[in-house]
């Protein structure tokens, strides 16, 4: 029983509780949008969108071989633990779906696959949101920057060092340095997308002036970064 001094609004401040309630609210959803279980976007317009079929830029992703240093580490992280931080699962899968566009459909079965702590509806929830074809998604131009995600919650790269071999190929590049504007970013990114450690693949970025880095919604149920 909830004691009477933590007060109404104790779960608010609890990253645990709101995840729950995070993953039943999608659970309701697929009761109430049965739709949503048969491998539909739950704003049904989007499910005309024409994703690309791109089994190198796929593969990349799957295997952490992008050639982004906080994409792949987390990507190894998940292959060899079964599990990814709340932060890192929006990171790989805003990557897969707007920056490869790539079908979000095919990141949400590969996580179900390797997920130790894999929930369907938590899941499905997460990737439609990821993707901005879900309910309450983010909006279809807010797109995580891998390179401020590093630079914010992993400034040292610690992380990156733990999964990611190759770390040393890049502690001496761009994004390490705090940039003030996503001008800047946007030529980091057009830089780093050809500046590869060995092994990785080579992505080519569209549109890299649109990437911009907002306050993430929490989808997933694991902690929130």
């Amino acid at each position: 029983m909830r004691s009477a001094e933590w007060g109404a609004d104790y779960w608010l401040e609890s990253d645990w509780l709101r995840e729950l309630a995070w993953r039943d609210f999608y659970r309701q959803l697929l009761i109430q949008f049965p739709a949503i279980n048969k491998h539909k976007p739950f704003k049904a317009d989007t499910d005309q969108i024409r994703w690309q079929q791109n089994d190198a830029h796929w593969q990349a992703w799957c295997t952490g071989r992008t050639g982004f240093p906080i994409i792949d580490a987390a990507m190894r992280q998940l292959l060899q633990t079964g599990w990814m931080h709340n932060r890192l699962r929006m990171l790989t899968a805003s990557f897969l779906t707007k920056l490869l566009f790539q079908d979000w459909r095919r990141g949400e079965a590969f996580f179900m696959q390797h997920l130790v702590d894999g929930d369907f509806a938590a899941n499905n929830g997460g990737w439609q949101w990821s993707a901005s074809v879900g309910c309450d998604a983010a909006p279809y131009f807010r797109v995580f920057n891998p390179l401020r995600q590093s630079e914010k919650f992993d400034p040292e790269g610690l992380f990156i060092r733990r999964f990611y071999r190759n770390w040393h190929h890049w502690m001496t590049r761009p994004f390490t340095t705090r940039v003030a504007n996503s001008g800047k970013i946007a030529a980091i990114l057009r830089r780093s997308s050809t500046i590869r450690p060995p092994g990785s693949m080579p992505l080519t970025l569209s549109s890299s002036s649109d990437f911009t880095c907002r306050q993430p919604h929490p989808t997933w149920l694991t902690e929130e970064g």
